[in-house]
């Protein structure tokens, strides 16, 4: 897949077509977890939209794109993670420990590492802010009625106070 590939696949036209909600076991799991897929359906192209947070540590969270393959991994397009220290070690050797956004490249596939490994600080600041990012950055067409089963309104402040989950 080539770099071109990837980008186009990160910026077209997306429309989520499902959503359920999940709750994973929260004995064995700090995250509550919410999954929908999305589909770009003039390529036909499937899609996994993932978001993640901690229940008890909210600056942890990931909410992310996967392309579904017939391979036998998917590839994680992008992720959009909360605070923790993050290390680009095929990189540019940057480290930090804050917001930040991994984005897949043609050189960590070809390498064989996860495709989304390097990263970059971020400008939202809490989950919240996150998820409105990744909808508008990643050209999702229906993302304003999804918004809705985060409590999210579209005129809110995308820095405002932590979303809670209604799980």
């Amino acid at each position: 897949m080539t770099q071109s590939e990837i980008d186009l696949l990160i910026t077209c036209p997306k429309n989520i077509i499902t959503k359920r909600f999940l709750l994973r076991n929260l004995d064995r799991s700090l995250h509550g977890v919410l999954d929908a897929e999305a589909i770009i359906e003039e390529k036909n192209f499937k899609f996994k939209v993932f978001f993640r947070q901690s229940i008890k540590l909210e600056e942890k969270f990931s909410v992310g794109l996967k392309l579904l393959t017939n391979e036998d991994e998917d590839i994680n397009l992008v992720r959009y993670n909360g605070i923790h220290e993050h290390t680009n070690k095929h990189g540019d050797g940057v480290i930090f420990n804050t917001f930040h956004k991994h984005f897949a490249t043609e050189s960590a596939i070809f390498k064989g590492i996860k495709a989304e490994h390097n990263a970059k600080p971020a400008n939202y600041v809490n989950f919240k802010g996150a998820v409105v990012r990744f909808f508008k950055e990643l050209n999702f067409q229906n993302y304003h009625q999804f918004l809705k089963h985060f409590d999210i309104v579209e005129n809110e402040n995308e820095n405002s106070n932590q979303l809670d989950f209604d799980f």
